[in-house]
């Protein structure tokens, strides 16, 4: 008899409802983690919307079925309310909106300047506040940049509060459980930066708290753009590989790799100084022509100096020496010289 029930309440555990949601999460989970890291499908745009078409469907269809099963009498002795605090169907509703803008600015005020005592420890003298917009844009870019970042905000809070966190608290039946959990999966979509990772890990659980405190969605979308543009501008590269995550961030993730070795930075701490910028002649031309002597030692074609210092026009010097710091002619030169090169070198 004891094995009956035992059975039975097995059965119940992982009834209908816990199978529905843990067969939407692996689908959405799946098609994430194809749009990050499938050779094809990542960067591919066709395939991205794809990608997002099919998570944006399981949600929908999820999100259908919770309010079916709210709509039951039982539905929340049954455990199926998408959020314990509150009555199941009630996911509009919550403590004012004047409160929840509140708690959500002072929360990213406060993650910001804890990071910003962070950052007075660990920065380099050369790493200054990058621009939001690192690469030469046409005037008529700035607008879809700014609204796609909107976008993209906009989108990850969706996905993190109204279908990740309730089918995780379906799955689970914990809500601080289901936050850690939706936390952590959050910050995996962020690989392969371990920097990244774990601090997404972190605002994931702060977003996913006040979502649980507040439900309020806009706030959360305007947190997620502030926090975005600070840690791009503010964190260093060689910590954040400029936000980049995927196959993507893979690809380039040689270039922080060795932003964050110690020679590369004692060079660019040389190079990025006031006091070699005048040596230099105060020039972009004369500055060109001094990585090209110190950090690869040898004379540039006109053709290349030409190349730099239009860049220079509108790219921070800084930014142009890491370039010399990270290229393939100096990986070269230092497998051949080995132990000999050293910086500046002049031969």
């Amino acid at each position: 008899m004891r094995a009956d029930g035992g059975a039975a309440a097995g059965r119940s555990w992982f009834g209908r409802s816990r199978r529905a949601a843990l067969a939407e999460l692996t689908v959405a989970v799946a098609a994430l983690g194809a749009g990050l890291w499938v050779p094809g499908v990542a960067g591919n745009d066709t395939a991205t919307a794809l990608v997002v078409a099919v998570v944006a469907a399981v949600g929908w269809r999820s999100a259908r079925r919770r309010a079916a099963a709210a709509a039951t009498p039982c539905a929340v002795t049954n455990g199926v309310s998408p959020h314990p605090r509150q009555p199941a169907g009630n996911a509009g509703t919550g403590d004012g909106a004047g409160r929840a803008w509140l708690a959500v600015a002072a929360v990213t005020v406060l993650l910001m300047a804890v990071a910003s005592v962070w950052l007075l420890v660990v920065r380099e003298p050369y790493e200054t506040l990058r621009p939001l917009l690192p690469d030469q844009p046409a005037g008529s870019q700035v607008g879809v940049w700014l609204g796609r970042r909107l976008a993209l905000a906009a989108g990850q809070q969706v996905a993190l509060q109204l279908f990740l966190g309730p089918v995780l608290v379906e799955l689970v039946g914990r809500r601080w459980v289901a936050v850690g959990l939706g936390a952590g999966i959050f910050a995996l979509a962020h690989l392969p930066s371990p920097f990244l990772v774990l601090l997404t890990f972190i605002a994931g659980l702060v977003w996913m708290t006040l979502f649980l405190r507040y439900r309020r969605l806009l706030p959360l979308v305007v947190s997620h753009v502030v926090l975005w543009a600070f840690a791009y501008a503010a964190i260093p590269e060689r910590f954040s590989a400029n936000l980049h995550v995927g196959l993507g961030a893979r690809d380039t993730w040689p270039r922080f790799v060795t932003l964050q070795q110690p020679w590369a930075r004692e060079i660019l701490r040389v190079v990025g100084s006031e006091a070699y910028w005048q040596g230099a002649g105060a020039s972009p031309e004369g500055f060109v022509r001094a990585l090209y002597r110190d950090v690869l030692g040898r004379v540039p074609a006109d053709a290349e100096v030409a190349f730099w210092v239009r860049r220079m026009a509108w790219e921070p010097r800084v930014e142009v020496a890491k370039k010399f710091v990270v290229s393939d002619e100096l990986a070269a030169l230092r497998q051949q010289l080995g132990a000999a090169y050293g910086f500046p070198l002049r031969r």
